[in-house]
């Protein structure tokens, strides 16, 4: 019987950073990122969309977002990052998950890009989404919005 992992566990995080960390090339990294999410529990995955407007790299049904790419990965890190500087630029607490989540996926791009040298170094790229927070009285509502060309 598998034993259920839940995100705050530093031991689940741990091993899949290990399982990035000595990933040979880019589709070894996406795999694990992939397998990652599919271990997280639907409490933790509710937790973390009741902070985010219901976005996460999961969807309604509390799936994971489908990943395929290395770039994939970068344009949720890119998401998931922005999200955290903008709960942080608004003074509010951020979520033991979404740490969780900002921290594998930075390691796990940086790994990508560890695997190919031929990418392009770390940084913004041009496809990621932008999350910007919009206040209003009592409700916090992130907007995803398409990247700039």
């Amino acid at each position: 019987m598998p034993i259920e992992r839940r995100p705050e566990s530093p031991t689940k995080l741990a091993d899949y950073l290990r399982l990035t960390a000595h990933a040979d090339e880019p589709e070894a990294v996406v795999t694990a990122a992939r397998h990652y999410l599919e271990s997280w529990s639907r409490d933790s995955i509710a937790n973390i969309q009741r902070i985010d407007a219901g976005w996460a790299p999961f969807d309604v049904d509390q799936r994971p977002q489908a990943l395929s790419t290395a770039l994939d990965l970068r344009c949720v890190r890119d998401a998931i990052h922005n999200h955290c500087m903008a709960l942080r630029d608004a003074r509010l607490a951020l979520p033991p998950e979404l740490v969780e989540l900002d921290e594998f996926f930075y390691a796990a791009t940086e790994s990508t890009e560890r695997c190919d040298p031929s990418r392009p170094p770390s940084g913004r790229p041009r496809s990621a989404p932008v999350v910007r927070l919009v206040c209003r009285p009592a409700t916090i509502n992130l907007a995803r919005t398409a990247c700039p060309k």
